[in-house]
Formats: C-alpha cells, structure tokens, sequence
C-alpha cells in the first residue's frame, strides 16, 4: 500500500489506502471503517480499529504507506498554541493548526501564568503545540514553558516547533510522561 488516508469523522473513522498504478495515478484497494472514539478522549483508539479492519479488507499488512489524516470529530481538533513571542512564534503555529483544520482554543506567548496553566488543564485540548526560538537563540522561557505543561500530566500529543538546540532536551523530558512527544522542524 503506498497511501493511507485517515478520516476522523464525528461518528466514523475511515482508513482507505491507495496503490500507485503504472498511468501515474492511484487505485483504491481496501477500506476499514471503526466508531470515532472522540467521547473515549482519544480519537487513536478509532484510528487503530479502523487501521486493523482495512487491514483485513486487504488481507494483509499495509506495510509502511504515506499517511494523510483529517479531522472533523467533535469539530475539529481541539489545540492550544504556546509560542515565544506572539507576533511570531505563537502566530507561526497559529497558522499551521489553523491550516490544518484544527480549532486553536487558547493561544499564549511567552511565560506561561498559572492562569494560563488553569485555562489549558480546563479547556481539555486533544493537542498542545509549543514553539519558539530562533535556532540556538533564546531558550529559558520555551523550557520553563515546556516544563510546566508536561507537570500538567495531561494525556495529550505534545508538539515541539523551536530552537533546535532544545529538541533533545525537550525529548529526554517528556519520555516518560502520558503525552506523545514529537519534535517538528523550527
């Protein structure tokens, strides 16, 4: 299989994949279908059942496909954006999630408030995204900013858009926690 569409939907998630085929375009060669487990707080839960029936349409693994997904579950993808200045940082990952039809529910810049704690730990985000920094520039405040989000213990992907200099950091931080970690280019 060489492509893997994903659909979150409000009440079904859907897997489709894809072969390339010798004219240049693509063939649909199987599809699965699961309930959205939006209201079991984590839409993966579907996304892997879904993942598993396409799988069997398909009578055997999909190998490791290109992956598209989209999300419409509950309106869309909750996130909250934490940048290092708001005119460039928070508004850069403002932008990104908006793009990719998230609904941005709490956006910050530069130290987070407990306030600002209050609000995210209430707003329950399905993502929080943390970004800053130019290459090898400031780093106190992204850091302390990362560190007090993860001590919310909230069960949610946490995405890194910064300073490279602190990818690894941030990375050997967030290992054990509940959140997902990934670290995406600055």
């Amino acid at each position: 299989m060489d492509i893997l569409t994903i659909e979150i939907g409000s009440t079904i998630t859907k897997a489709n994949g894809f072969q390339a085929n010798p004219k240049g375009g693509f063939d649909h060669v199987a599809q699965g279908l699961a309930l959205t487990s939006v209201g079991q707080g984590d839409v993966g839960i579907g996304v892997l059942e879904a993942k598993t029936a396409l799988e069997q349409n398909f009578g055997q693994s999909i190998g490791s496909p290109e992956v598209f997904i989209n999300s419409s579950a509950a309106g869309g993808l909750r996130i909250t954006v934490h940048g290092l200045t708001s005119n460039m940082t928070a508004r850069a990952a403002r932008e990104a999630s908006l793009g990719a039809g998230a609904i941005v529910i709490k956006i910050t810049a530069g130290l987070l408030s407990q306030t600002d704690l209050e609000e995210i730990f209430s707003v329950k985000p399905n993502m929080i995204i943390i970004a800053g920094g130019v290459d090898f520039g400031e780093q106190d405040i992204v850091l302390e900013n990362a560190k007090k989000i993860l001590n919310l213990q909230l069960p949610v992907p946490v995405i890194y858009s910064g300073n490279c200099a602190l990818q690894k950091t941030l990375i050997r931080m967030f290992a054990n926690s509940k959140s997902d970690f990934a670290v995406s280019e600055n």
